[in-house]
């Protein structure tokens, strides 16, 4: 049973809030249960509903997260985020999954940043965990489990290890992968799509999904609309494979053919005449996103270039767009970025001759 010791409403902003103080069981202890609504009535209401159901144990973090915040999340995220969100949760944020909701404060949060911090996690990951706890909480109150985020105006934490510097092929490197999709005929016709992405800048998704309707051949240009991807269905239990929208709101896009790419697509379009895709496995169906990434490195091994990943095709045409002075607002456009900060950040980094050359302006 709840012994009702006080009550009190007010008015915080554009919400309503009230704190019920109370004894359960005949304990001695006062506890608190805190309530948000848009009326001192919802409140009021919250609060009766609350007394006459009498004391239920203290929310854990893991039962809300597991039964109310992924579920809301999985109907409004796509698939593809929602498995990197429920990944975030099982490795790191699941740490806290035994505490009471209402018991966590920062230090709990900060806890489990610093061990991900001191182990050298990138500061993309802990942005991630750092997110995932901030937003719970955020639907936490909304959901008036609590009446404030632990996390708020706490500041993100930043990463021990050094800035990884993009990883890219040298013009010597494809120069080789030319060559090798020429002359390598024991691999997958779909290996001169490599040359493609050296071409355009386009994500592995976004090739995969491609169609030939995609295609302008006589305009020379390319719609990108779509991405293939390979996710984890926790409901399913199993990894689908799913056409989804780009990255961003940026990755629609035309993307232009210069002559090199225009000339690949057309020798592409030519070695899969019966399927509608742009490239396909032995059997007709959509390449897999791991059987990609197996051919590019047997095609790397076999010319004699070091394995950079499918990534690095993207990076390397940003980074020889830039060096060669074309517009980062134009290169971000062709990549597809939701915003320039982003090219900036990845590509724009001036080394010492580019520095030295800038203090050079000093003169007295």
């Amino acid at each position: 049973m709840i012994h009702v010791v006080s009550e009190r409403v007010y008015k915080s902003g554009k919400y309503w809030r009230g704190c019920l103080s109370y004894s359960a069981d005949g304990s001695p202890e006062v506890l608190q249960k805190w309530f948000r609504g848009s009326s001192c009535m919802d409140i009021c209401r919250k609060m009766l509903d609350f007394s006459s159901r009498g004391f239920s144990p203290a929310l854990l973090y893991g039962k809300f997260v597991e039964e109310e915040y992924l579920p809301y999340k999985r109907n409004t995220i796509k698939l593809s985020s929602y498995s990197r969100l429920h990944s975030t949760y099982i490795y790191h944020c699941c740490r806290l999954s035994g505490h009471a909701l209402q018991e966590i404060d920062a230090s709990h949060c900060l806890s489990v940043l610093r061990d991900m911090q001191q182990d050298g996690f990138s500061k993309s990951s802990l942005d991630k965990v750092y997110e995932f706890f901030n937003n719970s909480f955020n639907y936490a109150v909304q959901q008036g489990h609590i009446d404030r985020n632990p996390l708020f105006n706490v500041p993100k934490l930043y990463s021990l290890q050094p800035r990884k510097e993009v990883s890219v092929y040298t013009d010597d490197d494809i120069r080789k992968l030319w060559q090798g999709c020429y002359t390598l005929t024991h691999l997958a016709r779909y290996r001169f799509s490599v040359l493609f992405l050296l071409m355009t800048g386009l994500r592995c998704g976004e090739l995969l999904a491609l169609d030939k309707s995609d295609f302008n051949l006589p305009e020379r240009f390319v719609r990108v609309r779509s991405s293939f991807t390979y996710v984890y269905d926790t409901d399913k239990g199993k990894a689908v494979s799913l056409i989804d929208s780009p990255k961003t709101a940026s990755g629609y896009r035309t993307v232009p053919l210069n002559d090199s790419a225009y000339g690949i697509a057309c020798h592409l379009f030519e070695l899969y005449p019966h399927t509608p895709y742009f490239i396909a496995s032995g059997t007709g169906t959509r390449v897999l996103p791991r059987n990609y990434s197996r051919m590019l490195q047997r095609l790397c091994a076999d010319c004699d270039v070091t394995y950079r990943g499918i990534h690095a095709t993207r990076h390397s045409f940003a980074t020889k767009l830039i060096r060669s002075g074309v517009p980062v607002k134009t290169v971000s456009e062709l990549l597809g970025h939701s915003n320039v900060q982003t090219t900036l950040n990845l590509y724009v980094h001036p080394d010492l001759s580019d520095l030295r050359a800038a203090l050079n302006w000093l003169k007295l």
